[in-house]
């Protein structure tokens, strides 16, 4: 549990409704092109960031990717920062060091945790102490607030909301603990962690206005920060050659119900009967599954999809990001089916790719993508959820066979939503804001 929050904490952060892109470890092209791009600062030239992860690459899924996302961004503007992470390879500090960021790997004793070897004293190079400090949620949160207590004092700490307890608890159908008492718990943590914070940060549409409502009893206003859709290398998508077409779900899958891997199946099993046996055949390809449990999780997908000549393929979970590109690409259309998503990175990252993608209506994303997308194009991305399983599984059929009757319309339509998107969402204008409301919570006495 995180410590009591400092005096003088809970004064309200200035809102702002973020705009952004995507972010991999090798988008060094990307970040580049921000620094070219320079324009007037209204932030400390000389700002130290320390951000507290658990990694680098993206072993734990969208936390350790946006914490990437957002330590290139900030250095890319020149602001100085470290990451502090539990282990680091040599690969990941050459990435990091080739991105403007440091990486500093913690010191651990026999039989310490890592999260207690991340909130011991960091050896910081030279001449850095920090102005800032981030924490991620309550798995890196608790961890930044003590290094400030005992460690940096003069610091100033953000915290960053990456999911909402009270959603996901309950659909972790394999815990045996007590969910309702575990979400309360959890979100707790994560309020208790905002309101000793000097800004709090939520990703996305969902979690910000689910925490603006959770810490308005305490004076605390989050500030909205939306992830985004750049990509310099999109203008030519166009639809994989070959056979079977691939519809893909991926990320870490650990929790196979409130991703709706089971709904994905269904959908595609469907899909597949309809198209009739002279179109072109259907494959689903699910990338995620946690070691050791391939055999398993195939099983249950040929049982859900009740379509015998459906090809599956189950690959396991992996942070290989060129693998992960390259998955993507080969894709026909890639389903986001999840029946609650704090935001859902992986579906922003296909979009960004410019392949198709389904995204369920009960995610940050697919509430992102209802905001700003004209009626028409959001219709056909953006897939409604009502909560009862057979008219979700039949919903996302339907959009599914709707996507492929014409492949390379969609892809022609893909492509055209994702430059609409990164005209409105851009890392450039969102870190600027961003930085711009950093000072604004630095500089309050």
């Amino acid at each position: 549990m995180p410590r009591a929050a400092p005096k003088g904490a809970g004064r309200t952060t200035r809102a702002l409704k973020g705009s952004s892109q995507r972010v991999t470890s090798n988008d060094s092209g990307r970040w580049q092109d921000m620094r070219r791009g320079g324009g007037r600062q209204n932030w400390p030239q000389n700002l130290r960031v320390l951000a507290v992860a658990s990694e680098w690459h993206s072993g734990h899924g969208g936390l350790s990717t946006l914490n990437r996302q957002l330590c290139c961004a900030l250095a890319a503007l020149g602001v100085k920062v470290v990451c502090l992470v539990v282990q680091a390879s040599a690969e990941d500090s050459r990435n990091a060091e080739s991105l403007g960021v440091t990486l500093v790997q913690t010191t651990c004793s026999p039989g310490q945790t890592e999260r207690e070897a991340l909130i011991r004293k960091p050896r910081l190079p030279d001449g850095f102490s920090p102005d800032l400090i981030i924490g991620h949620g309550r798995v890196t949160g608790p961890a930044a607030q003590i290094l400030i207590e005992d460690h940096f004092p003069s610091a100033k700490r953000l915290h960053l909301i990456h999911v909402a307890p009270d959603e996901i608890e309950w659909l972790k159908l394999d815990r045996t603990d007590d969910a309702g008492l575990r979400a309360d718990r959890r979100t707790q943590i994560e309020v208790e962690l905002a309101r000793g914070a000097a800004c709090v940060v939520a990703v996305g549409p969902r979690l910000y206005n689910r925490f603006l409502t959770e810490l308005h009893p305490y004076n605390t206003t989050p500030l909205r920060f939306d992830p985004g859709f750049d990509n310099r290398n999109v203008n030519s998508r166009a639809a994989p050659p070959g056979s079977p077409w691939r519809v893909l779900v991926l990320g870490r899958l650990e929790d196979e119900h409130s991703k709706g891997l089971d709904l994905a199946a269904k959908a595609v099993g469907l899909a597949a009967r309809r198209r009739g046996q002279n179109a072109l055949p259907l494959e689903l390809v699910v990338r995620g599954a946690p070691p050791d449990t391939s055999t398993v999780l195939y099983d249950k997908l040929r049982k859900w999809a009740d379509y015998p000549a459906l090809s599956i393929i189950v690959r396991p979970f992996t942070v290989d990001t060129e693998n992960l590109d390259a998955d993507v690409r080969r894709a026909s259309l890639v389903l986001m089916p999840s029946r609650k998503e704090g935001f859902g990175l992986v579906g922003l990252e296909a979009i960004a790719a410019g392949t198709p993608v389904l995204v369920s209506s009960e995610s940050g994303l697919g509430e992102m993508l209802l905001e700003i997308l004209k009626p028409d194009q959001a219709g056909r991305t953006v897939v409604r959820m009502t909560g009862d399983d057979s008219r979700d599984g039949e919903e996302w059929g339907r959009a599914i066979e709707g996507m492929l009757r014409d492949r390379d319309a969609a892809f022609r339509r893909a492509v055209e939503m994702q430059a609409s998107l990164a005209n409105q969402r851009t890392w450039n204008s969102a870190m600027k804001g961003f930085l711009v409301t950093l000072h604004d919570a630095l500089t309050v006495s």
